[in-house]
């Protein structure tokens, strides 16, 4: 598990990556923790980002930048980084609500505060690496492939694909396919499989994925889809 710390105080952000070390130390958990400032952050979106939970700081001095703007960065490009914000005014609360996240923390309360958020946060990681990767055959090849990395499944004739970076046809019944996968898949069609973490926006029935792909909703799924896409931002915001 790698934890990134965005702030351009450098003693609140010693003081933040301390009380991380702490709760990892206290409940047992392994993970690397990463000081970084808003510039580095913005640069390191664009280039490789690697991080798990992401603890960001909104106000910096940098008026062109905060830490709301690199979370709807974070989301696009990374969107099972966990984003806990904290901050030491209430004037961004609202609308940290325009991103995904899964914490707000005030720096006065973060003492206790903090804690808690990454207890959710932790808990969202770890749900994300049950079945961490989906196996099959492909061509005649054994194939793995991380579970995140699978944006969407879709079904033709008595083949699925598979959409990740590349796309891979197996022969796999959709209900098998999804009984292998963790929590954030979703079956909305009877032709359709989708991974919540890329869902852009859902307008009807259609569901808008991150990549520009669209997927049916289908009127006998819509109900206990929609339940799991609410359950699933429930777990998130």
């Amino acid at each position: 598990m790698r934890l990134v710390v965005c702030d351009d105080v450098i003693e609140d952000a010693e003081k933040t990556k301390g009380l991380i070390k702490q709760y990892l130390e206290d409940n047992n958990s392994g993970g690397d923790i990463f000081v970084v400032s808003p510039s580095e952050l913005l640069e390191n979106i664009d280039d490789d980002f690697s991080y798990d939970i992401a603890v960001l700081d909104i106000n910096y001095n940098n008026d062109e930048l905060n830490g709301i703007d690199l979370g709807k960065k974070i989301n696009e490009k990374a969107p099972l980084c966990n984003i806990i914000y904290l901050t030491g005014v209430l004037d961004f609360a609202s609308d940290v609500y325009e991103t995904m996240h899964c914490y707000f923390v005030m720096k006065k309360n973060q003492d206790i505060t903090l804690a808690r958020a990454l207890d959710k946060a932790v808990k969202i990681y770890q749900d994300n690496c049950k079945n961490s990767t989906l196996s099959f055959v492909c061509k005649g090849k054994d194939v793995i492939v991380l579970s995140s990395d699978i944006k969407y499944i879709t079904r033709e004739n008595r083949k699925i694909q598979i959409m990740s970076d590349k796309k891979y046809e197996t022969y796999m019944s959709l209900n098998d396919c999804l009984s292998k996968l963790p929590e954030c898949f979703s079956r909305c069609h009877m032709g359709y499989i989708v991974n919540m973490n890329y869902i852009k926006t859902i307008e009807g029935n259609k569901i808008y994925m991150t990549d520009g792909f669209e997927a049916p909703v289908g009127r006998i799924y819509k109900e206990s889809f929609i339940r799991h896409y609410l359950e699933f931002l429930e777990g998130r915001v």
